[in-house]
């Protein structure tokens, strides 16, 4: 049996008569430096995946607001589309919605605030059109908007609004896929409706 030569420990650096080929350490304390130096090189990569993972999942958080503002920004397109599309006056007042003006002619309003019921952001049962003076100068209109929103969902479906207090997280994910939706809709209705501008 040919014996392996002698090499020279990666650590102290003296010659010494391998066992193996891939033995690097002369003794047992060269060989425990030499797993500790491992050993820390290790840590140091799992260290720094674990900085890589962390800091995708605070960038995807950091993420969560304008996702939310751009799929709020496209249901209240298809909300006010709708409201062309089907001829619908201001929720509110009744008063006839036209397109056009400043920022579109009419509004997006909320049955439920935004800020006081987020859950329902997205529900359509809790957004119709709604004129701009209703909506910003009249806090929504809120006790108009309920006597017309019977008419339109009926009594129970209001009072399941009114009653819905439960606390929703929207996911990246659904974000996504809501905007998505919102927008495919919009363009359908756009398709067969004649706006100028909205």
């Amino acid at each position: 049996m040919i014996k392996p030569k002698l090499k020279k420990c990666s650590v102290c650096k003296t010659p010494f008569q391998p066992i193996s080929s891939w033995q690097k350490a002369c003794s047992a304390p060269c060989a425990h430096i030499i797993g500790k130096s491992v050993t820390a090189a290790q840590n140091r990569k799992t260290k720094i995946a674990d900085k890589k993972i962390t800091k995708e999942k605070l960038k995807s958080l950091d993420n969560l607001p304008k996702l939310i503002a751009d799929a709020q920004t496209s249901f209240n397109l298809y909300v006010r589309l709708r409201a062309v599309r089907f001829k619908h006056g201001c929720i509110s007042c009744g008063t006839p919605l036209h397109i056009g003006g400043v920022g579109g002619g009419f509004d997006c309003g909320h049955y439920r605030s935004r800020l006081t019921a987020g859950h329902l952001r997205f529900n359509l049962n809790a957004a119709w059109g709604q004129c701009k003076y209703c909506n910003r100068h009249l806090s929504g209109n809120y006790s108009e908007y309920r006597v017309r929103l019977i008419v339109h969902i009926g009594i129970g479906k209001v009072e399941r609004l009114d009653n819905d207090n439960r606390t929703v997280k929207f996911s990246r994910e659904y974000l996504l896929r809501l905007k998505k939706i919102f927008e495919k809709k919009a363009r359908r209705i756009k398709k067969r409706v004649d706006l100028l501008s909205l």
